[in-house]
């Protein structure tokens, strides 16, 4: 499942098989489905990720209202940087 990241990492990176094994050790498959969070509001954001397939919206809640503030795409990283 994280071939997809693997062949981003090379293309753009050019690393190496060996470095590239070390995604298998640091980053963990996670499959969401529709409206499901990563976290929400008052945690803390404690990881990076990476979208394999399809896409991740970012919003917050302002007056009630939801705001998006972005959307992570397939082959993009993605964390709350205020918070990590």
């Amino acid at each position: 499942m994280t071939e997809k990241l693997k062949v981003f990492c090379k293309q753009i990176g050019g690393l190496s098989d060996e470095d590239l094994a070390l995604v298998d050790v640091y980053f963990k498959p996670v499959k969401l489905r529709k409206k499901a969070f990563l976290w929400r509001s008052g945690e803390v954001c404690s990881l990076i990720g990476f979208v394999s397939q399809g896409a991740i919206r970012h919003f917050f809640y302002k007056e009630g209202e939801e705001k998006t503030c972005g959307i992570s795409l397939e082959n993009m990283f993605f964390t709350d940087y205020n918070s990590f």
